[in-house]
């Protein structure tokens, strides 16, 4: 059962709603609503699922953030899933409203939902999925480095494409871009995590691979690797090295 308290409104919410209401537009703000429960309940589902807990949903005018007690080398399947879910449950909609409600204008919020969120930009959901897959074949240092590159390239193109279509939300890019530069600035704290996690977990990862340089930046999802350093090492030990420096970290 969902825990009331740890849902949060953001305040330009209420204004959002407020404006919506006060042009007549209730019928939109019905179907977005619908869309936008469906949308969570997906990322919702596939958490509980797989036993992760929710720290925390906070609701934006665009959409919803699900905070979860998720590690950074939790199964990639897992990962793709909860990410995907919204996705998943927004095609479920679409089935049961061709289907039996058959109502065009939640099917265009529906699939105008879809559209916007799987652009590839911070903090939308495709900006999970391009580096889930990223992560799958590159390092993590490297899938880092990739994503935040490629992030702003498409949110460039996306700021493009609105100003030369004559149909650039303000806000909207305003929104991603705060989202951006919070993320990047969290950057060397989400890295350190990840090895961190590598430091003091046992993850059962049946692909090794084993690195000839002794660098922690060659680590990847799913992937244990031992490390040549005058003999093979492993990762922990490694790690236990860079650790006791604690200059390089944090």
């Amino acid at each position: 059962m969902m825990n009331i308290k740890i849902i949060k409104v953001n305040f330009l919410t209420y204004l959002f709603v407020f404006l919506i209401i006060y042009s007549g537009y209730i019928n939109y703000l019905i179907y977005f609503s619908i869309v936008f429960i469906f949308h969570e309940l997906g990322h919702i589902f596939f958490a509980k699922l797989f036993n992760i807990k929710i720290l925390k949903i906070e609701i934006f005018p665009y959409g919803g953030m699900i905070k979860l007690n998720k590690k950074l080398n939790i199964e990639i399947y897992k990962d793709f899933l909860i990410a995907a879910g919204g996705f998943i449950f927004q095609f479920i909609l679409l089935v049961i409203n061709l289907l039996f409600i058959k109502n065009n204008l939640l099917n265009y919020i529906n699939k105008l939902i879809f559209v916007m969120n799987i652009i590839p930009v911070i903090p939308l959901d495709g900006s999970q999925l391009f580096f889930i897959f990223l992560s799958k074949y590159l390092s993590y240092y490297q899938s880092l480095k990739l994503f935040y590159l490629f992030d702003i390239l498409f949110l460039l193109l996306t700021i493009s494409y609105g100003f030369f279509m004559g149909d650039l939300n303000l806000s909207y890019i305003i929104f991603c871009f705060c989202s951006f530069i919070i993320q990047v600035k969290a950057k060397d704290y989400r890295l350190n995590s990840f090895y961190l996690e590598r430091y003091l977990y046992c993850f059962p990862f049946k692909k090794i691979k084993y690195q000839t340089k002794n660098d922690i930046h060659f680590l990847k999802r799913e992937e244990k690797s031992f490390f040549y350093d005058n003999n093979w090492k492993s990762e922990k030990e490694i790690l236990t090295k860079k650790f006791d420096n604690c200059s390089e970290f944090w």
